[in-house]
């Protein structure tokens, strides 16, 4: 039985198997083609992950380079742990070089 879901164009869904390994991803502009069409035929198949290990500096240069705007988080075994925006990690590595920032002014010698 097919179902068909009411995506916006920029919704992203995850597709994974019965032990929750990510498969592919589905932006919810590829639904709007054929209804016929499977979603192994319109998901983007093996998408970029990482595991929660990577720095965060790392994993942003990675997606800036690779025009990504958001990375899918797995565990070694391929399960969907998350979804993590650069948005997101460009605004927590602003608040940590603050945090360095301050802590530096405040050893200035005396």
């Amino acid at each position: 039985m097919a179902t068909r879901v009411e995506a916006k164009k920029g919704d992203i869904f995850i597709v994974v198997n019965d032990e929750g390994v990510v498969l592919g991803r589905l932006r919810g502009d590829a639904l709007d083609g054929d209804p016929e069409e499977s979603v192994e035929q319109v998901m983007e198949s093996g998408p970029a992950t990482f595991r929660p290990s990577v720095p965060l500096e790392e994993m942003a240069d990675y997606m800036q380079e690779h025009g990504m705007d958001s990375a899918l988080i797995t565990t070694a075994e391929g399960r969907l742990g998350g979804i993590l925006y650069l948005e997101d990690i460009q605004r927590r590595l602003m608040a940590q070089a603050g945090g360095r920032r301050a802590e530096t002014a405040n050893l200035r010698p005396g």
